[in-house]
């Protein structure tokens, strides 16, 4: 299952709000999260000192989705695979919530 959300707006005042992210969900014997390689292929600079802090934000992200699942879930492996952030717009927990977005997304196609 394939889940995506876009994080854009403004808060009142002068805070702009800005993240996408793209995973993919699938069946698992535990829970696992991984953040593709090449997560941030679109970033000019991919190993800036705030990508680990995008890709910490990312697994809370997940972590939140699933953990606000009923009990005796089945176990997920999620994927991140894009994370795109916007340098002056992007702030502390706007990927976070976009990744706990696009997690509930792919859970919400599962029938």
């Amino acid at each position: 299952m394939e889940g995506f959300y876009h994080l854009r707006g403004r808060t009142p005042g002068p805070v702009w709000h800005y993240a996408k992210v793209s995973l993919r969900l699938e069946m698992a014997s535990e829970d696992t999260i991984v953040i593709a390689d090449d997560a941030f292929r679109g970033r000019e600079f991919p190993d800036a000192p705030e990508v680990a802090q995008f890709k910490a934000e990312a697994i809370d992200g997940v972590r939140d989705a699933l953990a606000a699942l009923s009990a005796g879930r089945p176990p997920y492996r999620v994927t991140v695979t894009v994370i795109d952030d916007a340098p002056f717009d992007t702030s502390p927990g706007d990927v976070r919530l976009a990744t706990m977005r696009a997690t509930g997304n792919a859970l919400a196609t599962i029938g």
